[in-house]
């Protein structure tokens, strides 16, 4: 997930930016591209956390 992108929409929706930035650490990894900066989610993480 491109990075400026989910910043973008999670803060409209009201979400600070220093809490998305941390659910992001939290649930994934940075990954840098040519494009930019990316997010993987791991899916593993990310279930454990709604299980």
């Amino acid at each position: 997930m491109p990075e400026n992108a989910v910043l973008s929409v999670m803060e409209s929706d009201g979400f600070t930016r220093k809490i998305v930035t941390h659910c992001l650490g939290t649930f994934g990894m940075k990954v840098e591209q040519e494009a930019g900066s990316c997010w993987r989610l791991d899916e593993r993480l990310v279930c454990l956390q709604f299980a």
